[in-house]
């Protein structure tokens, strides 16, 4: 490698589209950052979510 930096085992020099398949994870974490202005209180509210979305059911 170019960098000197030595590879995890199992993780050849040179990935093929099969391999980058087979090496990505199965789960992502998705994050957003808002905010909510209430018209009557005249407040606003930021909100942060993360949310795990897999091959099961989604978690917040």
């Amino acid at each position: 490698m170019p960098s000197g930096v030595p590879l995890p085992c199992g993780v050849p020099d040179v990935l093929t589209v099969v391999d980058l398949g087979r090496l990505s994870p199965t789960t992502v974490l998705v994050c957003d950052f808002f905010h909510v202005d209430c018209a009557v209180s005249l407040k606003r509210c930021y909100v942060f979510v993360v949310m795990e979305v897999g091959s099961g059911p989604s978690r917040v």
